[in-house]
């Protein structure tokens, strides 16, 4: 009698040696989880806006010079009158060439940021080394 595995020449398939080396498959899925675990680990998405090294701020008084008060986005205040944005930006050069001190601003946490950065660059264009801040937590 012929055994079973004979028709199908199976005997040989039961004895096959072990295949060493690299195989393709494994190898190429062990890339792709270290690249989708570099890829989680690692910060591939950039947050907008510019990085700013702020500057050690010391204790005591500061000599100031020209304070304004922004109490709103087009509301300012300087010497017990109202301005505008548009009004300060002509006001600032004038102060700068009279006496160039220090620009002082007098904030609190309801400005917002454009409003700042606006007056910080009208300031900047009329001459203004320092912009000294001041904020109330109010």
């Amino acid at each position: 009698m012929r055994p079973i595995t004979n028709p199908l020449n199976l005997k040989k398939a039961l004895h096959l040696e072990p295949l060493y080396g690299l195989n393709s498959a494994a190898f190429f899925n062990v890339l792709l989880i270290a690249f989708f675990l570099t890829l989680l680990s690692s910060r591939f998405i950039f947050t907008p806006g510019t990085s700013i090294a702020l500057p050690k701020a010391k204790g005591g008084e500061l000599a100031t010079g020209y304070v304004v008060t922004i109490a709103g986005p087009n509301t300012l205040f300087y010497d017990g009158k109202i301005y505008s944005m548009q009004t300060i930006a002509r006001l600032l050069p004038q102060l700068h060439t009279q006496n160039p001190q220090p620009l002082l601003l007098k904030v609190d946490k309801n400005i917002d940021m454009q409003t700042f950065l606006d007056l910080c660059n009208h300031a900047r264009s009329a001459g203004f080394d320092t912009v000294q801040i001041a904020s109330d937590p109010k």
